[in-house]
């Protein structure tokens, strides 16, 4: 199972990423999709048999990019934590620091 954690490199510093995570920011401050997201995100799901989890910081932005590769690009084993980081770190789960 591949773990993709979906924010950008100011928030893995601020909060850290769960451990073995996968970094990809999908998503620019304003919204664009990164222009680096495809080629790496192909690189860590090779086929769309691969399983994977997203995860952001809420839930949201990996809900609507689970969505979207589920329904549009055919990535049935798609799956995102549906309360995001924030959610992990309710429930006491550990986080480990990023380390670009």
């Amino acid at each position: 199972m591949v773990v993709i954690d979906i924010r950008r490199k100011e928030e893995w510093l601020d909060t850290g990423i769960l451990n073995g995570a996968k970094t990809i920011t999908v998503f620019t401050e304003t919204g664009a999709m990164h222009p680096d997201f495809q080629r790496e995100f192909v690189s860590v799901v090779p086929n769309s048999d691969t399983p994977f989890v997203l995860y952001c910081r809420s839930g949201r932005r990996s809900g609507i990019l689970r969505d979207a590769l589920m329904k549009n690009l055919g990535y049935p084993k798609a799956m995102h934590l549906s309360d995001g980081v924030l959610g992990w770190k309710k429930e006491g789960k550990a986080l480990v620091t990023f380390t670009p």
